[in-house]
């Protein structure tokens, strides 16, 4: 079984470069590509690189961005580079399916806390 070398850069120049096997690439299909705002697709002063905003633009799949930021920011930045509005916001509190549709807000802080606490005897 032969390999793909899969390859790419992100911002700050940090650059990834990584083999898998044929069979897995060829049968890999994306439905979306969900990514971090800050550290992740900006520069270290917070400044959107703008390759990334022209690479996922040219992407065939949705884009969403998922981040600790409030929705108000995170539509913004959706808006400014292009994409549908699909944004998961708020540290996974706020999801919205679109700039012009309701978002869905989650329901309270117990769910959260039982979480925490059960997250807690792990890790």
């Amino acid at each position: 079984m032969g390999t793909h070398e899969l390859t790419g850069s992100f911002p700050n120049n940090v650059k990834v470069n990584f083999k898998v096997p044929s069979v897995i690439s060829e049968c890999m299909v994306f439905k979306a590509l969900v990514v971090d705002i800050d550290g992740t697709i900006t520069n270290h002063d917070r400044s959107l690189d703008l390759r990334v905003a022209k690479r996922f633009r040219e992407l065939r799949v949705p884009v969403v961005l998922s981040t600790g930021n409030p929705l108000c920011y995170v539509h913004a930045a959706a808006k400014l580079i292009g994409l549908g509005g699909i944004v998961i916001a708020e540290n996974g509190g706020v999801i919205s399916t679109g700039f012009d549709k309701p978002s869905i807000i989650a329901d309270g802080m117990e769910k959260c806390e039982e979480v925490y606490d059960l997250l807690s005897n792990y890790f």
